[in-house]
Order: C-alpha cells, then structure tokens, then sequence
C-alpha cells in the first residue's frame, strides 16, 4: 500500500495502544511479522494460554532466526507462568524438535520449578511424566548410536533428568508408578 510507506509503525503503535484499540494493535503487528509484541502485548494482560496458542503458532511458522530465538528466550523467561497455566501447552511446545533440541537443560529446569507435587493428581502429571520417559528414551537412543556432543544432553543433565524421574514417580500414590520407581532403580 503507498500510503503505508509514510506510516511510522511505532508511533501508529502507540497510537492504537492509547485508544485502547488491543484488536486492531494485535491485527497490525501480525501482518507486520511483529510476533514477539504479540506475545508480549498478551503477556501484559495476562492471557499466558493464548501466549502459548500464538507461540506454537508461530515457532511452527518459518519465521527469521533472530525472531525465533527472541520468542524462545520469552518462552523460557515466562515458563512458571505457563506451567501454572497448562502444563500440556508448555510441554507440546517444549516437544518441537527446535525447542528440545537446543535447551534441554532449560527444559528440565523448568519442569524442576514447576510444582510437581500439585500435578500428581491431575492428567498433567502424566503428561510431565510422559515427556520426561520421552527425554530419556531418547537420550538413551543417541548414547546407543555414539552420537557426539552436539545435540546430546551433558552428563549433569542426564543425572538431573533421571532423578527428576525419579522424583516424579515416587510423588505419585498410583501402585504402577511405585513398581516403576523400583524397577528404574534396579
């Protein structure tokens, strides 16, 4: 559009945000590929499930590096918000290959922090659970092949991941995850 090459984006930015115009500031920086002030517009009112539904929209978008790692970056810095919000959410964007791959330690950090004790009696604990096996396994697998270090998790880390197993198995009041507690640890 010609008239949009005279548009100053940050002052038509501002403009939106002072009249309270949110949809309009929101349609805007989408079609101007601004996706991190879409999520941090959502982060400033709170919405963190629909920072996630736009986050895995947009990791699984062919977006710039510098975007994507400015996104990851947020993911991470607001990761206890989200695993308050929906565990299942956070861990399906933790599970892209992208994400897992390059902050494995992040992840499992993330998962140490959130309150785990409060998720054994609800269906995300078996979700946390669940990606943890998944890490694991596929620790093992590239332990198997002799893959070398880039890509593969540190050794603190693998020790971190198989007590945090631990940790999350024997949390759990359910006979199956105490028989699975034992038999990980033979």
């Amino acid at each position: 559009n010609q008239e949009e090459k005279y548009i100053d984006k940050n002052i038509y930015y501002n403009y939106l945000l002072i009249y309270q115009k949110n949809k309009e500031f929101m349609d805007y920086a989408v079609t101007k590929g601004d996706y991190e002030l879409v999520i941090q517009n959502l982060l400033n009112h709170l919405n963190y499930v629909e920072v996630l539904n736009q986050m895995d929209k947009y990791i699984s978008s062919d977006i710039d590096d510098k975007t994507m790692n400015k996104l990851i970056k947020i993911l991470f810095e607001y990761s206890n918000y989200f695993m308050k919000e929906s565990p299942s959410k956070t861990i399906n964007i933790f599970e892209k290959e992208l994400i897992s791959e390059s902050n494995k330690d992040e992840i499992i950090k993330v998962i140490i922090d959130s309150d785990i004790k409060s998720e054994v009696k609800n269906e995300n604990y078996e979700i946390i659970l669940n990606y943890i096996r998944k890490l694991i396994k596929k620790n093992i697998m590239n332990t198997n092949n002799n893959k070398d270090a880039n890509g593969t998790i540190s050794q603190s880390t693998i020790n971190n991941l198989h007590n945090l197993y631990i940790l999350i198995l024997s949390l759990s009041d359910k006979p199956e995850h105490k028989k699975e507690v034992i038999e990980y640890l033979k």
